[in-house]
């Protein structure tokens, strides 16, 4: 049973209906010529995440499966705004928590490397 969810700040419902209403009118702009709809989409959804518990859990999935994306994605994080480098934290802390620990063991019997 899931404990009750915390009732929605009025800011956070207009972010999620901005950051919606962005992203659809990016998936409208999407086919058309003119390299519009691919950026109003990846800005909606950036709005949109800090938000959604699905976005978090599916973007750390991705950054856990896929190292040279987490790279990319740590790399650009001090050139994007904000509310967009708190998603990336939200996303990166279990990750960094993994990556340490390969760092720091032998994967054969799990015991500390020395150097």
């Amino acid at each position: 049973m899931r404990p009750p969810e915390k009732p929605r700040e009025k800011r956070d419902i207009v972010q999620l209906i901005i950051g919606w209403v962005i992203f659809i009118v990016g998936a409208i702009f999407f086919p058309l010529p003119i390299p519009i709809g691919l950026p109003m989409m990846i800005i909606g959804l950036a709005i949109i995440a800090p938000q959604s518990r699905f976005l978090q859990r599916w973007m750390y999935k991705k950054r856990k499966r896929n190292e040279g994306l987490n790279k990319k994605i740590i790399f650009a994080r001090r050139y994007v705004p904000t509310f967009v480098q708190k998603f990336i934290d939200i996303t990166v802390r279990k990750s960094i928590k993994k990556s340490r620990r390969h760092l720091t063991t032998n994967r054969v019997n799990e015991k500390p490397l020395t150097t």
